[in-house]
């Protein structure tokens, strides 16, 4: 299949911003095809994109009318966006935004989740740009990247200096996930692709909500470069087949927090942050809401 004929929409972030969400709905269309694995980053990580279009190209179905990617990588790592303009002849893109200090409290959850996060959220913000500074093998870059995953202008700016701003479709998140406007927008979304509106008859799934570890020493196992994890790899050489393992094993181990818990959660790390960070917040809402549109003002953070 030779995707320089064949139109595609990215969803391209932001991460923890509903795009697991997203996929989900994607995948139950019959006329969209999505990649055979989750998130490929063929566009993201150089070691992929050597591999050639061909590699990508037979992650698809390509008897389905459209063609879809979910990879919120590919708004965050710098070459994407050219390396997309070099292969893909028309490409559109959704990007869904979330106010940067709930986006970069939901990373840090994740990332203490699956035992790459010791600090606390304080400290965790504190110790990025040092962390950046020391950063082995993008580790930090990928996991730790609570601020530079909020900066939105930065990286929509990236995109739009390659592509006309007419092929974007931006989303906020707290209309994707309300139940009075979500509707609103998956017609949006529908009419964007180009396909009917199949998406509106089912419904939201609520997923990656906040999650209890039942055992560290599996999650370690999941999560962690170990032999076990090694061994995966030998033994189950699929991608896809590992992914599923991983998925089943992880959701075997864990329990989701209520939303009283989580409310609680996010309370005690936001209302402690100190001045710099809400400032930084308010900076970002502003700068995204200018260049995407968007109504953005209930995001301003007033301590």
């Amino acid at each position: 299949m030779n995707l320089l004929n064949r139109k595609i929409t990215f969803i391209i972030g932001a991460q923890k911003c509903g795009t697991t969400t997203i996929h989900k709905l994607l995948s139950s269309h019959p006329d969209i095809s999505l990649p055979s694995i989750k998130e490929t980053h063929y566009f993201s990580k150089g070691s992929l994109y050597k591999k050639g279009i061909d590699w990508y190209c037979n992650h698809f179905d390509s008897t389905k009318k459209v063609l879809c990617e979910v990879d919120p990588s590919y708004l965050f790592f710098p070459e994407s966006s050219r390396r997309i303009r070099d292969s893909i002849s028309e490409p559109k893109f959704i990007v869904i935004f979330r106010r940067p200090l709930d986006r970069a409290l939901s990373q840090y959850l994740m990332s203490c989740y699956r035992g790459y996060e010791n600090l606390s959220f304080i400290e965790a913000l504190k110790s990025e740009k040092e962390r950046f500074e020391n950063d082995k093998n993008q580790f930090s870059f990928i996991n730790h990247s609570y601020i530079q995953r909020g900066n939105y202008t930065d990286q929509l700016n990236r995109y739009i200096s390659n592509f006309d701003k007419s092929n974007f479709l931006f989303i906020k998140f707290d209309d994707l996930v309300s139940s009075e406007v979500n509707k609103n927008i998956l017609k949006s979304i529908c009419s964007f692709i180009g396909i009917d509106s199949t998406l509106l008859k089912i419904s939201l799934p609520k997923l990656n909500n906040k999650k209890k570890i039942k055992s560290t020493m599996v999650r370690n196992l999941l999560y962690k470069e170990t032999f076990f994890k090694r061994a995966t790899r030998l033994v189950l050489p699929s991608d896809q087949l590992r992914n599923k393992l991983k998925s089943r094993i992880d959701s075997l181990n864990s329990t989701n927090y209520s939303e009283v818990e989580s409310k609680g959660e996010r309370d005690k790390h936001l209302m402690s942050l100190p001045q710099e960070y809400i400032d930084w917040n308010n900076e970002q809402t502003k700068l995204l809401s200018e260049i995407s549109k968007l109504d953005l003002d209930n995001w301003i953070y007033i301590k």
